[in-house]
This record gives C-alpha cells, structure tokens and sequence, in this order.
C-alpha cells in the first residue's frame, strides 16, 4: 500500500513489497520526480531507492541526470514516454528493478543493455510492441543477471519473438508472456534459459499443430525433467479441432503433424 504525506512523499507499509509477482505503483506521482528511500527489516535495513516519473525524464540540477544509486525504477502508466534511451537512465549502474508498463514504448531499449545489476524488468501491457513495433528481433540484448522478465499484454505474435530471443539471459529465473497473441510454442525458447523455474504464458491462442511437434519432445523428453516440471500444462490448444481444450502433451503425436500439413 502507499499512502502520501503533506509533502508529497509516498509511505510505504512493509507489506506492501510482499504477496506479488511483481511491485506495481507503490509510490505516490503527486510530485515528479520524487525520490523514496525505504529500509525495512526483512531486506537486513538495506536502502530500497524508488524514483517514479511523470511525463519524459529530465535532467537533474546538475545537468547529468539523476542520483546514480537508485535501484527501484518505475515509469509505469506514462504513456508519453515513448523512449528510454540516451537518458539519465543509462547511469543507473545499481538499479535491480525497472518497472515499465504501458508506456507506449515501440521497441524494446537498448539501455537495458546498460543496467549491470539488473534482476527484474517489468515491460507488460506496452501493446505498441506487438502492434506496431519489431517485437524481439535477434537476442535480446539486455542485463544478463535478470531473473525475472515480463512483457504480458504486449500483443506480440509470433514471427515478432526471434528463437534467439532469450539467449542472452543464462540468470532468467521467471518468463511472463501471458495474453499476447503468440500461437506457436517454441522448444527453442528454452535452449539457454538452464535457470528458469516460472513460465507463465496463458491466454494466447495456442494452435496444437504440426509446428508444435519440437516443444512435445522437449516436453517429453525423459533427460530432461525440469523441462517437463516447468512446461508441463502450459499450452492448451485452441485451435478448432477436437482437441481443442486439451493441452498439446495430451495430442498425439501422428495427430499433430496430421494437423496444419
């Protein structure tokens, strides 16, 4: 929860940082920018640094940007803030956290590239990059200490995800693409993302076909059991066909590649 005080600074209550996947707008816009230092018990009295934004990012007094020492970042619902590159963000060498949803943004930052320390990236409900964005072309290029990746309700399809996508994030511990419009599951996907334990991609019209053969033997392959633990009832088919409702592990094989051939 977050209250705001007469000054305009948010209040945070302990709870608040606990009981969700993800921090959402826990801190008062009344005035922007704002900085908001917490340190609560359970994080052993570390500083948490929260800074949200109204509007396009501005300098600070010094011309150069903001302090350098934030590590809760959230631009979040600014839906004019369109890009993020070549500003003060790229300095923010210990932020752990960026929060960036429904921004508008067209194409995924480079300045993430930038971010060393950088564990959770929270990019959903930016439909721009499904609509008229290039979605994730080649790797994605960013911190490779993320943990935690989100870009549900970005309406990606697809030919907008590259089978290399996800290359590049050996640290990746969570995956959110819910509720876009991707209708093929890739078994490539997984080929470097050795630590991932959460894959939550419901909502997309999943069509059990032949192209879906590769991700029924990765999710079937003995050798692999997190592969199995972790994909396991995740891609229910939606296709019109009498399979439909029924998730692809449960479709035969000779069917699948009967179907869409």
């Amino acid at each position: 929860r977050a209250g705001s005080s007469d000054s305009g600074r948010a209040i945070l209550s302990q709870d608040s940082l606990h009981g969700s996947r993800r921090i959402r707008k826990v801190v008062s816009n009344r005035v922007a920018p704002s900085f908001f230092i917490i340190s609560p018990p359970h994080m052993g009295g570390y500083p948490f640094i929260f800074l949200t934004v109204s509007g396009h990012p501005t300098p600070g007094p010094n011309g150069n940007g903001f302090a350098k020492y934030l590590t809760y970042i959230d631009f979040g619902y600014n839906r004019n803030l369109t890009g993020l590159d070549g500003t003060w963000l790229q300095n923010q060498t210990e932020v752990t956290n960026v929060v960036a949803e429904s921004i508008g943004i067209k194409i995924v930052p480079n300045v993430f590239s930038n971010l060393p320390q950088l564990q959770t990236l929270i990019l959903g409900q930016n439909e721009n990059l499904g609509l008229s964005g290039p979605g994730l072309g080649g790797d994605f290029i960013v911190s490779n200490s993320l943990q935690e990746l989100a870009l549900d309700l970005c309406l990606l399809k697809d030919d907008q995800i590259s089978l290399n996508a996800f290359n590049s994030l050996p640290a990746l511990q969570t995956l959110i693409l819910d509720a876009n419009r991707l209708t093929v599951p890739k078994a490539r996907y997984f080929q470097n993302l050795v630590n991932l334990q959460t894959l939550s991609w419901d909502s997309n019209p999943w069509s059990c076909d032949c192209e879906s053969v590769p991700f029924v033997w990765l999710l079937t392959d003995s050798r692999d059991i997190n592969a199995r633990r972790l994909l396991k009832s995740t891609v229910q088919c939606s296709n019109s066909s009498s399979y439909a409702g029924a998730y692809v592990e449960q479709v035969p094989i000779h069917d699948l590649e009967a179907i869409g051939d």
